[in-house]
């Protein structure tokens, strides 16, 4: 894993804690190109998420989820900041780059858990972003990172119409923006 990876996701998670500063409590109920969720859920969820990948990050094993915690109740960007902090000095432990790091869906290395968490935080900011009217402020840098792996991390056999866990690949063309092709290539419409 190199200190590049690392870099990539702080940046990553700084975008993400920007777009999510920027959301207005009247577009918590909005639509998201991600099917599944709205805003609030989909901040939720990043927000679940960065915990969920310091504690993996850490070796730690996931507790049993019993419920969904509502992040936008309080200071979201406070309690992201938080995790944030906490994942990127879970990426700073001795010997993490050696360690397997156990998902709920695989146990992978290092190098492709930090891959999975930065193709997570970007595309799931991407989409509040959307929904938002943030796009413009994104880097378009990081989304062409995540271009250059997302494509073999998804598996042709993972996508559907329902989008569970990936929705059809939606294919843009080549003069398309970073964040379109990523967005195209994760089965949204932009």
């Amino acid at each position: 894993m190199s200190s590049q990876s690392v870099s990539d996701l702080a940046r990553a998670l700084e975008q993400a804690q920007s777009v999510l500063s920027g959301v207005a409590p009247s577009q918590l109920g909005d639509a998201t190109p991600c099917a599944k969720w709205n805003v609030k859920e989909l901040s939720n969820h990043i927000v679940g998420g960065a915990m969920m990948f310091g504690s993996l990050t850490r070796g730690e094993t996931m507790p049993e989820m019993t419920g969904t915690a509502d992040f936008t109740a309080g200071d979201i960007v406070s309690t992201f900041n938080t995790a944030k902090t906490s994942l990127l000095a879970a990426w700073q432990e001795p010997g993490v780059f050696e360690r397997e790091m156990v998902f709920p869906f695989a146990t992978l290395p290092a190098e492709i858990a930090a891959r999975v968490q930065l193709m997570e935080v970007v595309v799931h900011t991407w989409d509040v972003a959307q929904a938002t009217g943030q796009v413009e402020s994104l880097d378009n840098s990081l989304a062409e990172t995540v271009l250059t792996f997302a494509g073999a991390m998804v598996p042709e056999s993972s996508r559907n119409v329902e989008g569970e866990p990936f929705g059809v690949e939606v294919a843009e063309p080549e003069s398309a923006a970073p964040y379109a092709k990523l967005a195209g290539l994760m089965g949204r419409n932009t």
